[in-house]
């Protein structure tokens, strides 16, 4: 069953989440959060708890300047997870170089809020992430 709810929660986690609206970003994430990321993060994770999660988000945040979504793409939606993927185009904050970030994230909902959140390099890890793959 496909719910819109989470869907749009999702959606607006990816709008909110920029430098200066961190506060407002992590109003939808549930405290006992959890992320995992993919191999050859700079950070290995997982991260456990909202705190956690918002610093690997700042520290992120602080290597790339020029950050924004692209091509963000619903890919599943089915009971508490969404997976999506899109594209980010960033410049290093120190070398200033020009690169594309391509992720696919599955997202959980629970009680309202985002409560699980696995990063990958590629949709098909993503909907193995959250149990949506044959």
């Amino acid at each position: 069953m496909i719910s819109q709810g989470n869907i749009d929660l999702v959606l607006e986690s990816i709008r909110r989440f920029r430098p200066e609206g961190l506060d407002e970003w992590a109003q939808l994430w549930h405290p006992d959060t959890r992320l995992t990321v993919p191999k050859g993060w700079p950070e290995p994770g997982p991260f456990i708890g909202l705190d956690a999660v918002r610093r690997e988000f700042e520290r992120f945040l602080d290597s790339f300047s020029g950050f924004r979504f692209e091509n963000v793409e619903i890919v599943a939606a089915s009971g508490d997870w969404v997976v999506a993927r899109f594209r980010m185009p960033v410049r290093g904050t120190s070398s200033g170089l020009a690169s594309d970030i391509n992720l696919a994230v599955a997202y959980r909902v629970e009680d309202g809020l985002l409560i699980e959140c696995a990063a990958r390099w590629h949709v098909d890890e993503a909907l193995e992430a959250a149990g949506l793959r044959e």
